[in-house]
Order: C-alpha cells, then sequence, then structure tokens
C-alpha cells in the first residue's frame, strides 16, 4: 500500500512538473490564433497545422518570442524567448566585380512593442556553400540586426521597429561583411526595401528592389557590396503573420 501511494505520489509530482513546464514554456504564446483578438496580432502556424498567437494585450508582448514551445521565455525586454525562427534560401553578394552565391540562413525573434509597431530582430547568421565555393570565407557580423521603418538609416537597436500594417518594407541593420579572400570588409552597413509577405518570406533586393548594402548613416554611401535573395521560414509549411 505504501508502495503504491508513493508510486502514485511521483506519478503526480512529474505530471505536474511537466505540466508546469509545458505552461511556462507557451505563456509567451497566450492564444491559439488571432482571429477575433485584440490587435495587433502575431500567430505562428506549424507544418502539423498547429497555432500559437500572441497579442497586445499580452503580459509579455513586449518581450522577444521565439518558436512556441521552446525554451524559457522572455523575463525582461531585452531578453529572448524560446528558440528563434529561422529563414534560409541562396542570396548573392556582389562585391565590385566579385559574386559569391551562398547559402544564408538568418535567426530571429519577433514582438509586438506597440499598437502600431512590431519589433524583428535578427541574432545569429550562417553561411554555408560548399568548400568550392567563396561561401567559406565569407562571414556576417553586426550582430544583433533590426529591422526598422525602411527610411531609417540607424542606429539600429531594441526600440527598432516597422509598422505592423502592410506592406511590410524595412530598412535592416547594422550590418557587417567581412570577405577576406577578396579584400571585402563592410562595417555597419545597411539596407533598405527589405520585405516581408507576411506569410514565410523575408526578401532582399528582389524584383527590382533596392539591393545595395549602404554605409555611414543618413549619407547613404555605396559600401560597393549589394545581397540579394529570398529567406524562407524553416520548416517549409510554417508561416508567421500579423494581424494589423
Amino acid at each position: 500500500m505504501k508502495i503504491m501511494n508513493l508510486r502514485a505520489f511521483l506519478a503526480g509530482g512529474i505530471s505536474i512538473a511537466l505540466f508546469g513546464f509545458s505552461q511556462s514554456a507557451m505563456a509567451n504564446w497566450s492564444l491559439t490564433d488571432c482571429d477575433n483578438q485584440a490587435t495587433p496580432c502575431i500567430v505562428h502556424n506549424d507544418d502539423t497545422a498547429s497555432s500559437a498567437a500572441f497579442n497586445i494585450n499580452d503580459g509579455s508582448h513586449g518581450q522577444w518570442h521565439g518558436i512556441p514551445g521552446t525554451g524559457s521565455p522572455a523575463t525582461s525586454l531585452e531578453s529572448d524567448g524560446g528558440t528563434p525562427f529561422t529563414f534560409s534560401g541562396e542570396t548573392t553578394l556582389v562585391c565590385d566585380d566579385n559574386t559569391v552565391i551562398c547559402d544564408l540562413s538568418l535567426d530571429g525573434f519577433v514582438k509586438i512593442e506597440d499598437s502600431n509597431t512590431a519589433g524583428i530582430k535578427v541574432v545569429n547568421a550562417e553561411v554555408d556553400g560548399g568548400i568550392f565555393s567563396l561561401c567559406w570565407a565569407v562571414t556576417v557580423d553586426g550582430l544583433p540586426w533590426y529591422m526598422d521603418d525602411n527610411s531609417s538609416h540607424g542606429p539600429y537597436d531594441n526600440s527598432s521597429g516597422i509598422s505592423t500594417s502592410s506592406p511590410y518594407v524595412a530598412s535592416i541593420g547594422p550590418i557587417g561583411v567581412d570577405v577576406s579572400a577578396i579584400g571585402v570588409d563592410v562595417d555597419d552597413g545597411h539596407m533598405h526595401d527589405v520585405t516581408y509577405n507576411n506569410l514565410d518570406t523575408f526578401s532582399f533586393g528582389t524584383g527590382g528592389l533596392d539591393e545595395t548594402i549602404y554605409i555611414n548613416g543618413s549619407a547613404d554611401d555605396d559600401s560597393g557590396c549589394s545581397v540579394s535573395g529570398d529567406l524562407r521560414l524553416e520548416p517549409t509549411g510554417d508561416t508567421l503573420e500579423i494581424y494589423p
């Protein structure tokens, strides 16, 4: 009888602990969708048709949000909650007469800054393309990057953000690109006309949009480098939408 009671006690304790962890992991995503909810609202749908959302009324809306149900929630406005979202795709870097085509992955977080502004932050960048290309020599730095109003030239920081209303066209910085093999070193750069289709794709310099990496803030001096490409949310089938 005592053994059975001990087993029941342990089983109950484990269940409570797991439930507590689940609730903690989802705490920054308190809604299942954005339908009939206060806006702005951000919803993530994964490839299994499961969804989670948070909105302006959520107590954590001003904190950085990663993939629902991963890691620990953010504990402050500066901290990150969960595992970052990943957007990946082929990009073309052109510096003077040199062209480097690589696979680029950007990891980042989202938040609702206020009733008109959403925050998007890039915390990690990885470049790949095999040993027979110059991709091995490309270093992307200056992180974290932040998206801001398309007219912005920086500074880019935790208070930067984009309008919650479409079209989603923004500037991004501070971008750093180093390709030592061909003498390229861009520091504290930024780009304009970065677009998001409010579903799953960020686009840099495609469709006739500006692909230039600028330097020297509002002077918008051409760094001599440009980048273009479409980065899609992973895994395929996931979506991330802003309800204005």
